[in-house]
């Protein structure tokens, strides 16, 4: 059974952060409004996903009060995982873990246990986990295992 989790969330531009020029992206932001969250297999073990297949990752230097990946650059290759409405859980995924942090522009991020989550842009593929323990934009990018904790180990999944 999929559980629904009531956060009042807020709307927002994805780049707002970006400063005042508009870019328009090949890829649309990571926005779903029948969103829900949850877990994928992995050489590794469970790690979070969306319900399309989308491998969820976090940014190692962010912290549940500070953003790093904000630049234009780091923003297209790592889109933030950007919510509008009610999350919805899988099984396996921890409720009381799901949360959410405001961006600099204005935007709600999904977090999970403190970690701001983002997909990647070089993952085209539901399954796909081509991004994962690889250090780009300043800091290193990990999955997250169901307990919230980030998973060290390099692997990738060129599909399901």
């Amino acid at each position: 059974a999929i559980l629904g989790v009531v956060l009042s969330l807020g709307l927002g531009p994805l780049l707002g952060a970006c400063g005042g020029s508009v870019t328009t992206l090949s890829t649309p932001p990571t926005t779903d409004e029948s969103f829900v969250l949850t877990i994928q297999r992995s050489p590794e073990g469970p790690i979070l996903a969306t319900g399309g297949g989308s491998t969820l990752y976090d940014f190692g230097p962010d912290t549940p009060t500070h953003r790093a990946c904000v630049n234009v650059g780091c923003v297209y290759q790592w889109p933030p995982l950007i919510v509008t409405r009610a999350v919805l859980v899988g099984p396996g995924v921890n409720r009381s873990l799901v949360g959410t942090v405001r961006r600099s522009n204005g935007s709600t991020q999904l977090s999970y246990d403190g970690h701001p989550l983002y997909t990647y842009v070089r993952d085209v593929k539901p399954g796909m986990v081509t991004g994962q323990a690889i250090d780009q934009d300043g800091g290193p990018w990990y999955v997250l295992s169901p307990a919230g904790r980030e998973i060290h180990t390099a692997f990738t999944v060129n599909g399901p």
